[in-house]
């Protein structure tokens, strides 16, 4: 990468071929700076070009591949350790547009210190647990919707215990 990040969102996501497969980071911090630009992995140029869109605020964040087969990026905003983000956002870059640029979308319900989020559908992704306002780690589990443009909480899918800082993916069924 071109540039070194903390608490960035990365995501692999699909540009049409196969061949041509690219991972997507974006926002974060590199020092105490914030960012809102991003870069991507070109496996067949073996090169780290920066994105041309940027988020529209820098924010550390999540990332995750949704919709047509992951050929989109969701970003799903974090709270800050200092607090100073008392607003979620959400935003969404379709790599295979040409000039493409973030788009917000609908933000998740509650701001959340280091949850977890994994796409579980071609336009759909799950916000597990994460850290609530008094930093104490949180079992909910809430679904986003992309046709919807909604985010709603799913109970029936609690976490058997609280977590932050932890990662989720799904898994496919054998072939």
């Amino acid at each position: 990468m071109i540039t070194a990040r903390a608490r960035a969102g990365a995501a692999a996501v699909n540009a049409g071929d196969p061949q041509t497969h690219r991972m997507v980071v974006v926002g974060g911090a590199t020092g105490a700076l914030v960012l809102s630009d991003g870069e991507q992995y070109d496996v067949t140029s073996d090169r780290w070009p920066a994105l041309e869109a940027c988020l529209s605020k820098p924010m550390w964040c999540r990332a995750v591949p949704i919709s047509a087969g992951g050929s989109a990026v969701l970003a799903v905003q974090l709270r800050s350790r200092d607090r100073s983000s008392t607003i979620s956002r959400c935003e969404l870059l379709d790599v295979r547009a040409n000039g493409s640029s973030w788009t917000r979308v609908a933000p998740a319900p509650l701001l959340r210190g280091s949850p977890a989020v994994a796409a579980v559908g071609e336009n759909t992704v799950l916000l597990l647990g994460g850290s609530d306002e008094a930093d104490c780690a949180t079992s909910t589990v809430w679904l986003f919707d992309l046709c919807a443009n909604a985010w709603r909480e799913r109970p029936e899918w609690e976490m058997p215990c609280a977590a932050a800082q932890h990662c989720a993916t799904l898994l496919s069924p054998p072939i």
